[in-house]
């Protein structure tokens, strides 16, 4: 946006007057400019500071003309409170100091225009205080009052940067919260409802933008990178929003670059930047269609993966069927439920292992019910002999070992 004549006029006066002035087009010149300035007022008023203090005291001191003291020492609150307004804390200008680009037009005007005011007030201090020993009650009151508005002005002047702050807080808070959403990967509509209202209320602010696409481009690979070997069934509506908003803020990016000047070299360096982001732009309707693609392959993935975890835990419930069959000796039915276990999946490998394991089973109990009876008659070693017998037939009969080991335990003597 171009300087208008007044602008311009303000800024080379005041760089004829403080060297090193160089206005508040850009970051780096708005710094150096805010610093300058800052330096600048306080030296003179730390000057015409002394000065007064100095005479303060020679009043007191030479106790004469006493009723000078009243205005003298207005004057030094009155330029103690201008150090107060002439300078500023870092925080409180912050955002103020490192836009790239003011977005209403008057910024620098109005700024010049009042630090040239402030410089007049400076000037006629100076001026005045050259002459401050031809002392006089109405002299006095007379610089008092140029003092007074000096520091209104001072005051002026910082209300009118920190309003500036005022309404870039909201904008930095906003998006703030949204790029935090991106980093932690918790968007939500409310996430681009806030970017859409930071740009909403500044369309033309360049560090909006820049912000914007900053946190997009570094956290888009988490967004973007989707195939049919991620799992997406929770991840899909946020891939798919991002995507979609991307895509519409790269629309707004390009109706910002065509609407807006860039004239400073931070504002062509910010602009590089931006189109860049649009060059390097994804394919947003390939990346939909594959982010389609691999949901519809997610989605089947998981529907076989339910029918298979239903098919185990049918099959399971017949495979504890059968256990408890077997645990009780009743290795018919045990089989049984085995097979069925079988006919649900096929795979299942502790039927199969139940079946082989039940048969031999099966086959050796003829001879352990007979080691039973021989125990209770007291014919411990055929009872013995038998259930070795058994385990011959059948290693896995855990019944018959258990009483084959209790059996042949050494009594204690």
């Amino acid at each position: 946006m171009a300087q208008d004549a007044s602008s311009i006029n303000y800024l080379q006066k005041l760089s004829t007057l403080i060297e090193g002035y160089q206005g508040y087009r850009s970051p780096k010149q708005r710094i150096a400019t805010a610093e300058l300035f800052e330096a600048f007022l306080c030296e003179k008023l730390k000057t015409i500071l002394k000065i007064i203090e100095e005479r303060y005291n020679d009043l007191i001191n030479e106790k004469k003309n006493l009723n000078l003291l009243i205005p003298l020492s207005n004057m030094i609150k009155n330029l103690t409170d201008s150090f107060h307004y002439a300078t500023y804390e870092r925080s409180q200008r912050l955002f103020f100091l490192h836009e790239y680009k003011f977005f209403w037009p008057d910024i620098e005007e109005n700024l010049c225009k009042i630090d040239y005011t402030i410089l007049q007030y400076i000037s006629m201090l100076v001026d005045k205080i050259s002459r401050f020993e031809e002392e006089s009650k109405t002299r006095f009151e007379d610089f008092s009052a140029i003092i007074l508005m000096f520091r209104d002005k001072l005051s002026d002047r910082k209300k009118f940067i920190y309003g500036i702050n005022e309404k870039l807080v909201p904008v930095n808070q906003l998006l703030h919260s949204s790029i935090n959403d991106l980093r932690e990967r918790h968007i939500s509509e409310l996430t681009f409802k806030n970017i859409s209202k930071a740009i909403e209320l500044f369309p033309d602010r360049i560090n909006t933008y820049m912000d914007l696409f900053q946190a997009i481009y570094r956290y888009s690979s988490y967004y973007l990178r989707v195939n049919e070997n991620i799992p997406l069934m929770d991840f899909f509506e946020t891939a798919k929003l991002f995507i979609s908003k991307y895509k519409q803020y790269i629309n707004l990016l390009q109706q910002f670059l065509k609407r807006v000047r860039f004239e400073t070299d931070d504002e062509k360096e910010c602009e590089a930047y931006l189109q860049e982001r649009i060059i390097k732009a994804p394919d947003f309707e390939k990346l939909l269609e594959t982010l389609e693609y691999a949901h519809h392959a997610a989605e089947k993935k998981q529907a076989q993966r339910k029918e298979k975890e239903e098919i185990i835990r049918k099959a399971t419930v017949e495979y504890q069927r059968g256990l408890k069959f077997e645990k009780e000796l009743r290795f018919v039915e045990a089989i049984a439920l085995y097979q069925i276990t079988l006919s649900i999946d096929d795979k299942y490998p502790e039927a199969i292992e139940g079946t082989e394991r039940c048969k031999k089973k099966q086959k050796a109990l003829p001879a352990f019910i007979k080691a039973q009876k021989k125990i209770y008659l007291g014919q411990i070693s055929r009872a013995v002999s038998l259930l070795r017998k058994v385990l011959k037939k059948a290693p896995e009969f855990e019944e018959a070992r258990a009483i084959l080991e209790k059996l042949e335990k050494p009594k204690a003597p």
